[in-house]
């Protein structure tokens, strides 16, 4: 906070893996002096998605769910207002979203709305939606899914070029007492070119959780916050379980990445205090179609040519611990 109606945030991913260096991620100023009609300029979140809103040292699992590295943008150059009570909330804004062939700038406008209307220390019900049009002239979107470890073996998506895209967002989350979950369920829609077909994607997650020492989820302004445990020594102890799936089976995208998965995820969060956490996730993600490693990414075994010594897989297991102190 600078003085009373401002503030703002600098934030760089001092190594940026597989880059060799550094990256900027939040570098923006905010004026704050109206608390529901707050103006944030710089590159920071676009407005969309509880689970992407939630910062990286509060979600649940180690990971968010592979439908966030799809459907959500993150963070870009914009310009948006926001505001939020204990009840309802608001964010709404227009971001760079690259260049045309032209050279000429391209925009994308995100927004996103939530009700609280049940909001207690101990009992929540939260319902979210988000909207996201942008422009985007011959366009290729050549992403990847992960599996539930954000870390090697992604799935590889690449859609039909197009003039425009448009993503939808549904939240659902809630608590009582000791027991809380969320769910979100998301769809990429493109505007192909006069080359390519229209594709349609989607996704979803249902997370729910428990915490064993009768901690409750701490919740604010439309985002999941940081757990403060009861008893310091022993610290919070908590339990979850989470399903995700993708629907990547569109015509519109290519024919190598045409696949629907499903990744379940179990896991355990020891908060020894409000700065350490300790985690360990077991994941299981399992394909329609099988896949083989193709380029650092995978994609379906029928698309390639296959060699001796290549391994197929329609499932995989994979286990995670991630230790962290952030105050």
């Amino acid at each position: 906070d600078v003085y009373k109606d401002w503030a703002y945030k600098i934030q760089f991913n001092v190594v940026d893996s597989g880059s060799g260096g550094g990256s900027v991620e939040d570098l923006y100023i905010k004026w704050k002096r109206y608390g529901l009609a707050s103006v944030t300029m710089g590159k920071h979140k676009e407005p969309f998605s509880l689970e992407e809103l939630t910062s990286s040292k509060y979600v649940t699992s180690i990971e968010r769910s592979p439908i966030n590295s799809f459907f959500a943008e993150g963070r870009n150059l914009g310009l948006s207002l926001s505001g939020a009570t204990d009840f309802w909330g608001y964010g709404i804004g227009v971001f760079d979203n690259g260049n045309d062939e032209n050279g000429a700038q391209e925009l994308a406008y995100t927004g996103r709305a939530f009700l609280s209307p049940i909001n207690r220390e101990r009992a929540l019900l939260h319902l979210g939606v988000g909207m996201s049009h942008r422009n985007a002239p011959n366009a290729n979107l050549d992403r990847s899914v992960t599996q539930g470890i954000n870390k090697g073996d992604e799935v590889a998506v690449s859609v039909d070029p197009f003039d425009s895209q448009d993503i939808l967002g549904l939240e659902l989350a809630g608590k009582i007492g000791l027991f809380h979950g969320s769910a979100e369920y998301q769809q990429r829609a493109t505007s192909a070119t006069d080359n390519g077909e229209d594709a349609s994607a989607s996704g979803y997650y249902v997370e729910a959780g428990w915490f064993i020492t009768g901690e409750s989820r701490p919740y604010e302004e439309g985002t999941w916050e940081k757990v403060k445990p009861n008893r310091p020594g022993l610290g919070a102890w908590e339990v979850f379980i989470k399903q995700s799936g993708v629907d990547l089976d569109d015509n519109g995208i290519a024919a190598a990445n045409r696949n629907k998965g499903d990744i379940t995820t179990l896991g355990v969060n020891w908060y020894a205090n409000e700065i350490i956490r300790v985690s360990a996730n077991y994941v299981y993600a399992q394909w329609d179609q099988d896949l083989v490693a193709s380029g650092g990414k995978l994609v379906r075994a029928d698309s390639v040519a296959l060699e001796p010594g290549m391994e197929t897989m329609d499932s995989g297991h994979g286990f995670a611990v991630r230790v962290q102190a952030a105050f």
